[in-house]
Order: structure tokens, then C-alpha cells, then sequence
């Protein structure tokens, strides 16, 4: 008896290339989705030209496509590889949207996200904060059943993990301060201005491959000033070093994802729009900041409290229902 293949859905994006926050969308697509779509990166390139094959020979072979998450939505240009119409030939799904905060918009760009999103092949959009939902009805660009949910990174977790990461971190005899940076055009101020963050934490080096290499002039610059470094070789083990972190303090917002998830508070180094929303989502807004400024470090909250078990719960399932609904939709189109 011949088995039924399953479908199989592009994941249209970085993973595979060692970004933190790719590999952990990845992670979580795959299970939530993996026990009825076959998924794979489409693009096998990280830079243009994302498909040195030819766009079409490479999409022949997919039943259907997933966007997101994070901030795909520019509203000053269109990626030529998010958002190329070519993917409508099949079913288009988006999971875990926002809108990048660009302070101005292009007429133009917002006529291609309402076209696109308004495509019949165009099956299923939810957002992960209100200000985009938001924009997104305002520009009228908004389809029907369109929600807001918790990041999808949060359905890889489980409520109990962040109790007994808080149990073993209450038993430690030694406090941990998570340090995660990301590559900045002054880098000499980030580290002059991080002068008792480098004394008294440790760097967290979370992305691997392509990135982590991207990343060496910064990493050489803070292992110079004598910063311990703690490089993750794998996912897991990126995530557990935050979840053993008393405090964080980040400049990737997936690390404060993260955190947040084993109740680690994560102050934020580079404000950000859509750190600024997370944490007020949280209500933390205690833990929002720049590492730009005056004595930066002695700013940082030091005996800042744990995330609620109550508010971890209700993120991790917001993320499992935006993966429910997504499911649902793909099963309809695509299972017979």
C-alpha cells in the first residue's frame, strides 16, 4: 500500500544559517507542524540572489509556504525574498508578524503587503503585537480572522521548565549576569559604557555559523577587555545558559523571549520598539534601556524580580493556539 506523502511547506526565511532567533522560529515550526508538513527553508541562499537557480525551478516542488515570524514588515521596501508574489501561486500562511518601526512609510510598499495580503492565496496573518494589528487595519491591509498572539518562540516551552529553573537558580550559591550583544555601528561606546557589566557578567554568545562569524570583530573587541565569554555551540545550548541567568541584559530581543520563558528578568540594551512593547506586555517596563547614556550600569536593576509563573503561562498559550488555528488552516487547504 503506497503511503501518502505529507505535504511539504517552504519556510521562507534565515534558518540554517545560525541566527538565534531563526533557528528558534525553525525549532518551533517544526513542533507545532512537523507531524503533518514536511518543512523546509525554500531560499538557499542568506543574500541576493536568494535563489542563484531561478525563483520558479525552486518553488515547483513546494505545496505551500509560511512567512514569519518577526519583523517582516517594512513599511519603507519590499524583501525580495519575504514578500515576492511568486509564492501565491500555491497557499501563503504568516505566523507571528510585526511591523518594523521605520517612523515614515512608502505608498507603494503599503499597496504590495495590501495586495499581497488580500491575494485568494493568501490564507492565514496574526501579528504578535497590537501596534501592527493596528497599522495593518488603518492601511487597510487587514484579513479576515487576523489575531494577536504571544511570540511563537514561547510554545517551546513549558510552564513547569521556568518553576524549576527558578527553583535551581534560588539554590545557587553564585548569581549570574547574562550579557547578549549584537554588532553595533560604536562599538567603542557599547563597550566603554558596559565598564561593570564586563566585571561582573559574562557574554553569552548564542548564534552559530554564518552569523557567529559576522559577529568576531565585536567578540574580539569584548574578550580584549578581559569579558568571559561563553560560546553555545548548539540551540539548546544558548537557552540553557539564559535560563540559568538571575538577570539578562540583551540586545537581541529572541534572548529576552527566552528569558522571559524561565522567568529570567531581561533588561533590554537596544531600545527598540518591539522590546519596548514586550516588555510593557509583561509589565516590565522597569527593564527597558539603552546602553547609550551616562553610567549606564548603574541603571541596571541587579535584584530585579522574576517573571511570573501566571504571565509565563499565559504566553506559552497564546503560542500554542496561534500554532492551533495555523494547523487548522493548512489542514483544511492541504490534507485530503
Amino acid at each position: 500500500m503506497q503511503v501518502a506523502r505529507k505535504p511539504l511547506i517552504g519556510l521562507i526565511g534565515f534558518s540554517g544559517f545560525g541566527n538565534f532567533g531563526d533557528e528558534l522560529f525553525d525549532r518551533a515550526h517544526n513542533g507545532a507542524l512537523g507531524k503533518d508538513f514536511e518543512l523546509e527553508r525554500v531560499n538557499p541562499s542568506i543574500s541576493e540572489p536568494y535563489f542563484p537557480d531561478g525563483i520558479r525551478e525552486s518553488l515547483e516542488r513546494f505545496d505551500g509556504f509560511l512567512l514569519g515570524g518577526g519583523d517582516l514588515l517594512n513599511p519603507i521596501r519590499t524583501s525580495s525574498l519575504y514578500w515576492n508574489e511568486q509564492y501565491l501561486a500555491k497557499p501563503v500562511y504568516s505566523i507571528g508578524l510585526s511591523i518594523q518601526d521605520r517612523g515614515f512609510e512608502r505608498k507603494d510598499v503599503v499597496q504590495h503587503y495590501r495586495d499581497f495580503f488580500h491575494h485568494e492565496n493568501f490564507r492565514c496573518l496574526n501579528f504578535r503585537d497590537e501596534r501592527s494589528l493596528n497599522w495593518s487595519m488603518e492601511k487597510g491591509i487587514l484579513v479576515e480572522d487576523t489575531n494577536v498572539f504571544a511570540d511563537p518562540v514561547f510554545s517551546l516551552f513549558e510552564q513547569s521548565a521556568a518553576a524549576r529553573a527558578r527553583l535551581r537558580r534560588h539554590h545557587s550559591n553564585v548569581k549570574q549576569l547574562g550579557i547578549v550583544v549584537r554588532d553595533v555601528p560604536d562599538l567603542r561606546i557599547l563597550v566603554d559604557s558596559m565598564d561593570r557589566l564586563l566585571s561582573e557578567g559574562k557574554l553569552i554568545s548564542i548564534n552559530t555559523g554564518k552569523i557567529l562569524k559576522r559577529e568576531k570583530p565585536l567578540l574580539d573587541l569584548l574578550s580584549s577587555r578581559g569579558l568571559s565569554i561563553q560560546f553555545c555551540q548548539t540551540l539548546k545550548g544558548a537557552i540553557n545558559a539564559i535560563a540559568d541567568c538571575d538577570l539578562l541584559a540583551s540586545m537581541r530581543f529572541h534572548a529576552m523571549v527566552v528569558a522571559a520563558a524561565f522567568g529570567v528578568p531581561s533588561i533590554s540594551l537596544l531600545p527598540s520598539v518591539k522590546a519596548e512593547e514586550f516588555l510593557q506586555k509583561i509589565e516590565r517596563n522597569d527593564l527597558c534601556g539603552n546602553y547609550i547614556g551616562d553610567d549606564f550600569s548603574k541603571r541596571i536593576p541587579w535584584y530585579a524580580s522574576s517573571i511570573p509563573t501566571a504571565t509565563i503561562g499565559q504566553l506559552i498559550s497564546s503560542a500554542h493556539r496561534s500554532y492551533e488555528l495555523l494547523q487548522q488552516q493548512m489542514a483544511n487547504d492541504l490534507l485530503v
